[in-house]
């Protein structure tokens, strides 16, 4: 930083002697103008913003009148670690830090009269205030980042001894570890009579980047849903959910990284259900593994009757080939526009509004792909295909439309 001439170094430090003895109405105009630009309500939140204000402007002013020509330190104080622990628990958002510079700006304006009651050259002044301007600024980008650090400190210890606990709790359960319903959901913090929807969000490359629990913290930074959820970190990859209603699905992929999935299983109600919900979200989650990777959401309902054949994966390729014959390797166009046709109980009309296709276009289609299929199209055989289209669905990159 630049280095200040005595006179000027003079006048910083008569300024920081001044402002360590304001007395409280100048500093609580500071407080208020402080709030009112950062609009906190919060009662807790403006009290811890009204200390800090105070503690980091009495804590540069110290500084200055020791030291002037020195940078001022982060103001990482046993106070302001306390503060940090408190924003732990109640999250620092916009808001705060707006708080924090509104008070350097309501700072800014006193120390700038304080500075002119003190000098009327103006090549001395310009130097006082350019050089305090600089020393302001990196203070409180040093205080923030600091107080930024130790929040993040603190959100890690306090997430991983409770998730810890949490996630013994949820695995026990789910292992069949005798327990009391009422005493697991008050542990939890969740209750369990009700009814549950599981669901796993998980990445099979954790490396590319942040893991499964810092992309949920980002999830909620992005995705306001009301309902109240269990979330547990199972490991650094995968994340498992309950809730009383089905997830946001699209939303919760949207705030994640493309190479993150989920897989949503039945609902269940009660004890025993918040254990199925989860086993049908785990088997849908086994099979939204094996498809492409734009796969990146199915449900139970998506899967169960898949669920039920695709064991023996020489068996399904042996079952493939036998249904659908040349169709298997056909325009995935033709696939598609049959498995809807199928899907709508065999409704042209509702098969064209959904694939958005002329009626013409479509009987064509369908005309093909039934001339493909080594077997004929009827009552018996109706299940069959559609079962095979399925699969391959699931194995195939394509997307067909699915009815409502």
């Amino acid at each position: 930083m630049h280095q200040l001439r005595p006179e000027a170094a003079s006048i910083m430090r008569q300024g920081a002697r001044q402002i360590l003895a304001m007395d409280e109405a100048l500093i609580a105009a500071i407080d208020e103008a402080t709030i009112s630009a950062s609009q906190l309500v919060d009662s807790d939140m403006v009290a811890m913003i009204y200390k800090a204000n105070r503690m980091n402007i009495l804590h540069w002013a110290r500084e200055i009148s020791v030291a002037p020509q020195r940078p001022v330190s982060a103001n990482l104080s046993v106070e302001m670690v306390q503060l940090a622990r408190f924003q732990a628990r109640l999250g620092i958002d916009e808001a705060t830090e707006r708080a924090y510079r509104s008070g350097q700006q309501a700072a800014w304006l006193k120390w700038m009269q304080i500075v002119f009651s003190l000098s009327n050259d103006p090549a001395l002044l310009q130097e006082v205030l350019e050089y305090s301007a600089r020393s302001i600024n990196a203070f409180v980008e040093a205080t923030l980042a600091g107080l930024a650090e130790r929040v993040a400190e603190e959100r890690r210890a306090l997430s991983q001894g409770a998730q810890a606990e949490r996630r013994q709790l949820v695995q026990d359960f789910i292992n069949g570890k005798p327990m009391h319903s009422a005493s697991l959901g008050r542990k939890l913090g969740y209750g369990l009579d009700q009814p549950h929807w599981a669901a796993i969000l998980w990445t099979d490359t954790p490396h590319q980047g942040p893991d499964a629990q810092e992309v949920w913290v980002q999830v909620q930074d992005a995705f306001s849903a009301d309902r109240k959820l269990l979330v547990i970190a199972a490991d650094r990859a995968t994340i498992w959910l309950w809730g009383p209603a089905p997830p946001a699905a699209e939303e919760i992929l949207n705030a994640c990284p493309s190479h993150y999935r989920l897989a949503i299983g039945a609902s269940a109600p009660g004890p025993e259900g918040f254990l199925s919900s989860h086993r049908s979200a785990r088997l849908t989650q086994s099979i939204l593994a094996s498809a492409p990777a734009e796969k990146r959401l199915a449900s139970y309902h998506d899967v169960r009757l898949i669920s039920l054949i695709t064991s023996d994966r020489g068996a399904v390729d042996s079952f493939l080939r036998s249904t659908l014959g040349p169709l298997e390797s056909a325009a995935p166009k033709l696939r598609a526009s049959l498995l809807t046709y199928l899907k709508t109980g065999c409704s042209l009309v509702e098969t064209a509004r959904l694939l958005d296709l002329h009626r013409n276009t479509l009987m064509r289609h369908l005309a093909r792909a039934q001339d493909l299929l080594p077997i004929a199209l009827n009552e018996a055989t109706r299940i069959e295909v559609s079962v095979a289209l399925e699969l391959l669905y699931w194995r195939e990159g394509e997307q067909p439309v699915r009815p409502a």
